[in-house]
């Protein structure tokens, strides 16, 4: 007589399971595989768990990566660039507003789906443009599906296009340089100790992460001087004109402080206490730039941005869309800030258990000797 097979043996049809495998987040994936294949019998009782399960998975994966500061950074951008404050009225005479509301929202929904389903990593340049293009689309899909049933409040193609582009270079820039809410990793191995090999691994990668952040911080240095110079040559009134070559000077100062200031110095890997000092000085050099954003990045462009804005008032001879746009940039701002500090604070963190590795190592020489 046969044994009977064990519940672990019983699997389900190769293509079921490859799809409901794909719709669970891939970070309580194979949690929850197992505890549906526990409960295998039939291929319909497996599909009609996993669809029960899914919600509430996903559910919990969103509230356990929802960041709304980070999210804040990407809608502002994208409600902005679409037109939301000095955008074209409809052909109803409905709010401007509200047209660019509806793929500012699409666009939300995207990325925190997104961030349910990604790894806490730091992303790489290539999926920070990957999740750039995912929150274009669905602001463009969410203009499709509205052309069909309610076109009046579509966006024109001009303005759609034009706010996609802007709203890529936002979220991409943002995407790449902010990690998620859980993407610090800690330099304690699975133990609970400080690893060393851990330490020599963040280190290399906390240097490639900084020149990549130089690079496409200098890069949008660039982007707007060229930008801001068009302004400053075609600019409405003198007043506006002023404030474009202020934006651009303050651009300048901003890549100089990277240049100076920001640059990672490659960090010694010869001996261990030399490359446990070095990697938190490193970190300590960081720390304090995230925690003066406010001084060498953000006050530099204030005077431009006002200035400007008075101009693109006297202009129009309608202070109230430059003064929104001047707002929203003061917004902008102080989330800026807030996420910067955030960092500095997680840095600090990291700096704290490179302080206890060092210590650990000077007890052990004393031991020694």
């Amino acid at each position: 007589m046969e044994p009977e097979p064990s519940k672990l043996e019983v699997r389900p049809p190769a293509l079921v399971d490859a799809v409901i495998r794909m719709l669970i987040p891939p970070a309580c994936r194979e949690h929850v595989l197992g505890d549906l294949w526990e409960q295998y019998t039939s291929p319909r009782q497996y599909v009609v768990d996993a669809l029960r399960t899914l919600p509430f998975v996903i559910w919990s994966q969103i509230r356990r990566t929802l960041d709304p500061l980070r999210l804040a950074m990407q809608v502002l951008p994208a409600f902005v660039f679409f037109g939301g404050l000095v955008g074209r009225p409809g052909a109803d005479g409905g709010p401007v507003w509200f047209r660019a509301a509806v793929p500012a929202i699409a666009l939300a929904v995207a990325m925190v789906v997104r961030d349910a389903y990604c790894w806490p990593k730091y992303p790489s340049s290539r999926q920070a443009a990957l999740d750039a293009g995912l929150a274009v689309a669905s602001a463009f899909a969410s203009q499709g599906a509205f052309a069909m049933a309610w076109p009046e409040l579509t966006l024109p193609p001009r303005e759609a296009l034009m706010g996609g582009f802007g709203t890529f270079l936002a979220v991409f820039s943002l995407r790449a340089a902010a990690p998620p809410k859980t993407g610090f990793r800690s330099l304690l191995s699975a133990t609970g100790s400080l690893s060393v090999d851990n330490v020599f691994r963040d280190a290399q990668e906390f240097e490639r992460r900084i020149r990549q952040r130089n690079r496409r911080e200098i890069l949008a240095g660039v982007l707007v001087i060229l930008g801001f110079g068009v302004g400053l040559w075609r600019g409405p009134n003198l007043v506006a004109r002023v404030g474009c070559a202020l934006v651009m000077a303050g651009a300048l100062f901003i890549i100089y402080r990277l240049r100076t200031r920001a640059v990672a110095s490659p960090i010694p890997l010869d001996t261990h206490a030399h490359a446990l000092a070095a990697y938190r000085r490193e970190l300590e050099v960081q720390r304090d730039l995230l925690r003066t954003v406010t001084s060498w990045y953000l006050l530099p462009l204030l005077p431009g941005v006002a200035v400007l804005t008075l101009g693109q008032a006297l202009a129009l001879a309608q202070p109230a869309p430059p003064l929104l746009v001047l707002v929203s940039f003061l917004l902008f701002g102080v989330l800026t800030r807030q996420l910067n500090q955030r960092g500095a604070r997680k840095l600090q963190d990291k700096i704290d258990e490179l302080v206890t590795l060092e210590m650990q190592d000077g007890r052990e020489a004393d031991d020694r000797r």
